[in-house]
């Protein structure tokens, strides 16, 4: 996994605590229903992979960089993007864990439930702090960005790519959330769409260029860490759901079966639509009472009908794609060295 200095790394833990802890200390005088939100929030917070910040901070000390406190707000405002989005995807998936524990719907939900409130009163209200959380720190995420201390035209453009990653962001749940639904029915480019809105721009793109914004890299570097941050996201994207039909859930932490279950739409089904075979076996795609014995059976077919073998192969041309372009690019040594070593730990997720 890329990984910038352990220094740097445990200054951004730092600066993230910090930063929770202060607002969720602040929500104390404004009652305790208020603070039980941010210290759900101060939870979810506490852990998670940190790809994000990794990257951004990777790239800055690659190229020297020298504005450690803008770098470590703006690492910051994309993990709390981050957070904030995985709030909001609670709600649209109606899911009550993240990350093996109780989100923050659950939290709120159960406490209604005990005391003693209807089950539809409960469940909106936890949605509905988790909403709360979600916009209260996509606004926290906008302060910090606006108070970095650049040049104008730096932070400025820092602005720019992080506003666009919400947008994308915005867009590719649109998208996702559409096709899951049967609102429409994706093509393969469909899908590259929504893989690079969703995943794409604002979990690598976004960061890698902010990284080099801030460290005055070359303004061609900038285009190539774009076109990198953007197959990086495709490769995760598609290993991702390969793990959600065909991972091992105590190995990944993520259930085999929901996916399919909940009829999410994967180059894995795009493929499997157009095989000969698919009337007989659609009916159990996205079937809520579907057995394991079913989805066992849906599961069988996705590698029958080659599916399975046809994104694999994807994704290593993907990969191979990827860090060939690494390779010829002018990037500081110990920088190619990092992304290539994050692009087959993205690959190696599988084996």
């Amino acid at each position: 996994m890329v990984a910038p200095p352990v220094k740097t790394q445990q200054s951004f833990e730092n600066y993230l605590s910090q930063l929770v802890e202060l607002n969720t200390q602040s929500a104390v005088s404004m009652g305790p229903l208020y603070e039980q939100l941010w210290l759900s929030i101060a939870t979810l917070s506490a852990s998670g992979k940190r790809i994000r910040p990794t990257l951004l901070l990777t790239v800055f000390d690659a190229y020297d960089g020298i504005a450690h406190d803008a770098a470590l707000k703006s690492a910051a405002a994309l993990e709390l993007l981050h957070i904030a989005l995985l709030m909001h995807d609670d709600i649209v998936d109606q899911d009550l864990e993240r990350r093996g524990h109780p989100n923050s719907i659950q939290v709120f939900r159960d406490a209604a439930l005990h005391e003693n409130h209807p089950s539809n009163i409960a469940q909106r209200w936890g949605e509905a702090n988790a909403l709360l959380g979600g916009d209260l720190l996509i606004s926290l995420a906008y302060k910090l960005m606006a108070l970095i201390d650049a040049p104008f035209k730096v932070r400025e453009h820092l602005l720019s790519v992080f506003e666009e990653s919400v947008q994308h962001a915005a867009s590719g749940e649109q998208l996702d959330l559409a096709y899951g639904l049967g609102i429409r029915t994706p093509t393969l480019e469909d899908l590259r769409t929504m893989m690079h809105r969703k995943t794409s721009v604002y979990s690598f793109q976004a960061p890698l260029m902010m990284g080099a914004i801030l460290a005055y890299a070359p303004p061609a570097h900038l285009h190539t860490l774009s076109r990198i941050g953007d197959t990086l996201g495709q490769i995760f994207q598609m290993t991702d759901d390969l793990l959600g039909a065909f991972g091992n859930p105590s190995v990944t932490g993520k259930s085999a079966s929901t996916d399919i279950v909940q009829g999410k739409e994967t180059m894995l089904i795009v493929y499997a639509r157009q095989h000969e075979g698919w009337e007989e076996y659609r009916h159990l795609w996205a079937d809520p009472n579907a057995t394991e014995e079913q989805i066992d059976s849906f599961r069988a077919f996705l590698v029958a009908s080659g599916s399975r073998q046809r994104t694999e192969e994807l994704v290593n041309t993907y990969i191979s794609s990827c860090s060939q372009e690494i390779r010829q690019a002018q990037f500081p040594p110990a920088l190619q060295e990092h992304l290539l070593a994050f692009t087959t730990t993205l690959g190696g997720r599988l084996s």
